[in-house]
This record gives structure tokens, C-alpha cells and sequence, in this order.
């Protein structure tokens, strides 16, 4: 769950023509705070969430922030990147070489509200707490 402005995030992206782009989030203590690395030119130049792009990035890094799993992505460009058959994984294949290809750029929403329920801590959080998933999904 992300407190995003999606109309601002659209504009950014459009405006700026950038060929893919994610929502970064800079609030404090996220399970991968701190994984995206951003060069002043607002492109990822490391995404360490999943394998390890670059060892030591050679752009000069403008912040650091972290994955809100939010993308705006080409079709054409994602087509081209994924495997036609088979499993893939978002953090493990596509993003890793968006990034090698210089193609990601980011999109900072500073230290808006984040919820990664995305772990096994965070998923037993909510399933102890039904009533958040009913108030945030209905019944």
C-alpha cells in the first residue's frame, strides 16, 4: 500500500519521457530501505533488492530509497525483456536489467505512507488484523 499521487507520478513520467520508472520511497525503516540507488539524472543505477547489479556504482548517487513495487512500464519494452515461457520473477529479471540497461528511472513520493505486506512478518501482521484487510479490500 503506497500513498501515492498517481496523476503527479503519470505527469513525471510522461513529462520527462522516461522509457520505464518506479515510485521510491524514503521513509524510514522499510524491509529493503535504502535498496535503490539514484544518479542526479534521476536513473537507477542499482536496484540491490534483487541479484546485485552493479558491485560499486560508478554514477555519482543523488539518494537512496525504497522499492514501492509501483512501475510504469512499456509493453513493447517488457515483451522484449521477458521470457516467453517459464517463471519469472519482476525483482530478480526485469528490473535487474532495466537497470543494466540504464532504462529505469525513479520517482521519489519522499516519506509518504509505505505498507510492504509483502513478507511473512507483514503477512501474519495482517492476518492477526483482518479488519485492516477488510477496511482496505471490502469482504
Amino acid at each position: 500500500m503506497v500513498n501515492l499521487q498517481f496523476a503527479e507520478a503519470a505527469r513525471v513520467y510522461f513529462v520527462h519521457g522516461y522509457p520505464t520508472m518506479t515510485i521510491v520511497s524514503q521513509a524510514p525503516g522499510l524491509p529493503n530501505e535504502g535498496a535503490v540507488l539514484v544518479a542526479p539524472d534521476n536513473y537507477v543505477v542499482d536496484f540491490v533488492e534483487g541479484k546485485k547489479v552493479i558491485a560499486s556504482p560508478v554514477s555519482p548517487i543523488a539518494y537512496r530509497g525504497s522499492s514501492t513495487g509501483c512501475y510504469f512500464l512499456k509493453r513493447e519494452l517488457v515483451e522484449r525483456l521477458i521470457p516467453e515461457h517459464g517463471p519469472y520473477s519482476l525483482e530478480r529479471g526485469l528490473i535487474p536489467d532495466l537497470v543494466a540497461l540504464s532504462l529505469l528511472a525513479a520517482s521519489s513520493i519522499g516519506k509518504r505512507f509505505v505498507w510492504d505486506y509483502g513478507t511473512p512478518e507483514r503477512i501474519a501482521y495482517l492476518n492477526r488484523r483482518i479488519e485492516v484487510i477488510t477496511n482496505i479490500y471490502g469482504t
